[in-house]
Protein backbone atom coordinates (compact mmCIF):
# COMPACT_ATOMS: atom_id res chain seq x y z
CA UNK A 1 0.00 0.00 0.00
CA UNK A 2 1.66 3.26 -1.27
CA UNK A 3 2.17 5.81 1.73
CA UNK A 4 0.39 9.16 1.66
CA UNK A 5 2.12 12.04 1.29
CA UNK A 6 2.30 14.18 4.54
CA UNK A 7 0.08 17.56 3.57
CA UNK A 8 2.21 20.96 5.02
CA UNK A 9 -0.03 23.37 6.76
CA UNK A 10 1.68 26.67 4.96
CA UNK A 11 -0.35 29.00 7.72
CA UNK A 12 0.65 27.16 10.43
CA UNK A 13 4.41 27.72 9.20
CA UNK A 14 4.06 30.52 8.56
CA UNK A 15 2.94 31.57 12.15
CA UNK A 16 5.80 29.53 13.76
CA UNK A 17 8.23 31.47 11.97
CA UNK A 18 6.72 34.83 13.06
CA UNK A 19 6.83 33.72 16.79
CA UNK A 20 10.38 32.90 16.73
CA UNK A 21 11.26 36.20 14.61
CA UNK A 22 9.38 38.32 17.35
CA UNK A 23 10.54 36.03 20.35
CA UNK A 24 14.37 37.05 18.91
CA UNK A 25 13.69 40.53 18.51
CA UNK A 26 12.29 40.80 21.75
CA UNK A 27 15.82 39.03 23.31
CA UNK A 28 18.08 41.39 21.15
CA UNK A 29 16.14 44.29 22.59
CA UNK A 30 16.09 43.41 25.65
CA UNK A 31 20.26 42.67 25.67
CA UNK A 32 20.41 46.39 24.17
CA UNK A 33 18.55 48.08 27.34
CA UNK A 34 20.50 45.74 29.61
CA UNK A 35 23.66 47.52 28.19
CA UNK A 36 22.92 50.51 27.58
CA UNK A 37 21.64 51.12 31.12
CA UNK A 38 24.13 48.78 33.28
CA UNK A 39 27.11 48.70 30.30
CA UNK A 40 28.93 51.94 32.14
CA UNK A 41 28.79 49.97 35.08
CA UNK A 42 30.28 47.12 33.60
CA UNK A 43 33.09 48.65 31.36
CA UNK A 44 31.06 48.58 28.63
CA UNK A 45 31.28 52.35 27.67
CA UNK A 46 28.50 53.84 25.60
CA UNK A 47 29.79 55.69 22.15
CA UNK A 48 29.17 59.38 22.73
CA UNK A 49 29.95 59.32 26.78
CA UNK A 50 32.83 59.52 28.66
CA UNK A 51 35.13 56.86 28.97
CA UNK A 52 38.10 55.91 29.66
CA UNK A 53 39.77 57.25 26.19
CA UNK A 54 38.10 59.81 25.05
CA UNK A 55 38.94 61.75 21.27
CA UNK A 56 38.74 65.35 21.32
CA UNK A 57 40.28 66.10 18.25
CA UNK A 58 42.49 65.63 15.07
CA UNK A 59 44.06 67.63 12.57
CA UNK A 60 44.75 65.64 8.85
CA UNK A 61 48.08 66.46 7.55
CA UNK A 62 47.93 64.33 4.19
CA UNK A 63 46.85 61.14 3.41
CA UNK A 64 46.24 59.19 5.68
CA UNK A 65 48.80 61.06 7.94
CA UNK A 66 47.56 63.49 11.09
CA UNK A 67 48.00 64.46 14.40
CA UNK A 68 45.15 63.66 16.73
CA UNK A 69 44.31 64.40 20.91
CA UNK A 70 42.97 61.94 23.11
CA UNK A 71 41.98 62.34 26.51
CA UNK A 72 43.68 59.64 28.61
CA UNK A 73 43.94 58.94 32.66
CA UNK A 74 43.77 62.75 33.46
CA UNK A 75 45.90 63.59 30.62
CA UNK A 76 45.34 64.92 27.29
CA UNK A 77 48.32 62.84 24.65
CA UNK A 78 49.02 64.75 21.34
CA UNK A 79 49.57 61.46 18.56
CA UNK A 80 50.89 61.32 15.41
CA UNK A 81 48.85 59.11 13.37
CA UNK A 82 50.09 57.79 10.55
CA UNK A 83 49.02 54.28 8.40
CA UNK A 84 51.35 52.13 9.99
CA UNK A 85 51.85 53.58 13.59
CA UNK A 86 51.10 56.19 15.99
CA UNK A 87 53.34 57.57 17.99
CA UNK A 88 53.59 59.75 21.41
CA UNK A 89 54.51 63.61 20.48
CA UNK A 90 53.41 65.05 23.77
CA UNK A 91 51.45 64.99 26.77
CA UNK A 92 49.83 67.21 29.04
CA UNK A 93 47.36 67.85 32.18
CA UNK A 94 44.07 68.23 31.77
CA UNK A 95 43.38 71.20 33.95
CA UNK A 96 39.81 72.61 33.76
CA UNK A 97 37.48 71.10 31.70
CA UNK A 98 34.68 73.29 32.41
CA UNK A 99 35.61 76.79 31.13
CA UNK A 100 35.69 77.06 27.03
CA UNK A 101 38.31 74.74 25.38
CA UNK A 102 41.48 76.44 23.37
CA UNK A 103 41.39 75.35 19.86
CA UNK A 104 43.39 72.51 18.66
CA UNK A 105 46.12 74.48 16.99
CA UNK A 106 47.05 76.75 20.25
CA UNK A 107 47.14 73.97 22.04
CA UNK A 108 49.95 72.48 19.39
CA UNK A 109 51.71 75.58 19.38
CA UNK A 110 51.91 75.79 23.22
CA UNK A 111 53.18 71.94 23.30
CA UNK A 112 55.68 72.95 20.95
CA UNK A 113 56.78 76.28 23.07
CA UNK A 114 56.90 74.01 26.62
CA UNK A 115 59.48 71.95 24.59
CA UNK A 116 57.36 68.85 24.07
CA UNK A 117 57.85 69.13 20.32
CA UNK A 118 60.83 68.09 18.27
Amino acid sequence: MPSQPETVNLAGSAIQISLALILILGIIMVAFYVLKKYGGRWGLGVRGKSGVVSFVGHLPLGPKQGVAVVKFAGKLLVLGVTEHSINLLTETDVTDESGPQKPFEESLRQADIAGGGS
